[in-house]
C-alpha cells in the first residue's frame, strides 16, 4: 500500500489548492506563499460578536475564488480538508 501511495505521489504530486503550486515534502494543503500573503478577512468587521466564528477565513476573490470554484464544481473533493 506504501508503494501504491508512492506512486501516486510520484504520478500526480499534492499541490497547493489556491496557486496549483507543487508541494514540498511538510507542506499538506497550502504553499508557504499562499498560507503568508493570503489577505484574511478582518473580524473587526462583524457587527454581532456570535458571528465570528462562522465567517469566512479569507476574502472570496481571486485565487481563493478559483479553487472554490474547483471544488464545487470540477469534483476537487481532495479539497475539503483544508477548507
Amino acid at each position: 500500500m506504501i508503494l501504491f501511495s508512492w506512486l501516486l505521489d510520484l504520478l500526480f504530486p499534492p499541490k497547493c489548492i489556491l496557486c496549483k503550486k507543487v508541494l514540498s515534502g511538510e507542506e499538506t494543503d497550502l504553499c508557504k506563499d499562499c498560507r503568508e500573503n493570503q489577505p484574511l478577512y478582518p473580524s473587526h468587521k462583524i457587527k454581532l460578536s456570535f458571528l465570528a466564528k462562522w465567517t469566512g477565513l479569507w476574502y472570496y476573490k481571486e485565487n481563493v475564488r478559483l479553487s472554490i470554484l474547483r471544488y464545487k464544481f470540477y469534483n476537487r473533493r481532495n479539497y475539503a480538508p483544508a477548507y
